[in-house]
């Protein structure tokens, strides 16, 4: 396999994710990074398929800016693809609300994954290439979970403030017969800077005003 490793940022990219990616020695030698940048979501989450299909890469590992990998996590991953899966996440903590889903990023339902964040994703690139076209994420609906086992959700053709392509995406994964898969037993950590959360935007067009010094 080979891998393309895609980092989407708004502007800035935590150290400690530059460590477990361009520095993670799991990943293989010859593993691709990119970088988008300057593009609001999900236009930077599309442009990093795009520009990961114009490689010769077999998978495409999603790790967005502030998110850590836990040391094993990429060899794991590594696992569960070669033993034929065409995607894999690991869990990552969210705020915690009063929704059934707490604290995760990932849905099961009935031990079917129903979707997962895109924190830290590897796809197989023949998911882009045959199940989906471009665009391949979209935020026009909105979803708000009311109960689990079994799962009820609205769903609602109207733009999100934020979010809502990974859940949209999960389940026209699983509509178009993709198998989703968590990575048991790892979870990477989601990173904040409590001095910059007053300037931190959540919303989906946010993006950060970076001055330049000449």
């Amino acid at each position: 396999m080979k891998i393309c490793c895609v980092i989407p940022s708004r502007g800035f990219i935590f150290a400690d994710t530059i460590k477990s990616t361009f520095l993670n020695i799991e990943l293989p030698s010859d593993t691709i990074f990119k970088i988008i940048t300057g593009r609001p979501l999900p236009d930077s989450h599309n442009e990093c398929v795009k520009q990961s299909l114009q490689t010769d890469c077999t998978h495409i590992l999603f790790v967005e800016n502030d998110i850590s990998i836990p040391q094993g996590g990429i060899t794991e991953m590594i696992k569960i693809i070669e033993s034929g899966a065409r995607h894999c996440a690991i869990d990552y903590g969210m705020v915690i609300n009063t929704n059934p889903n707490g604290n995760s990023t990932i849905v099961v339902e009935k031990d079917k994954v129903m979707w997962t964040g895109f924190g830290c994703t590897m796809f197989d690139r023949t998911i882009f290439e045959k199940e989906f076209s471009y665009p391949y994420f979209t935020d026009a609906f909105q979803y708000r979970i009311f109960g689990s086992n079994p799962l009820r959700l609205h769903k609602e053709e109207k733009k999100g403030k934020y979010g809502f392509l990974d859940i949209h995406w999960g389940l026209q994964a699983n509509e178009r017969g993709i198998t989703l898969h968590k990575v048991k037993g790892y979870r990477c950590k989601h990173l904040r800077l409590p001095e910059f959360e007053q300037f931190r935007k959540q919303n989906n067009d946010g993006l950060y005003m970076i001055k330049e010094i000449t």
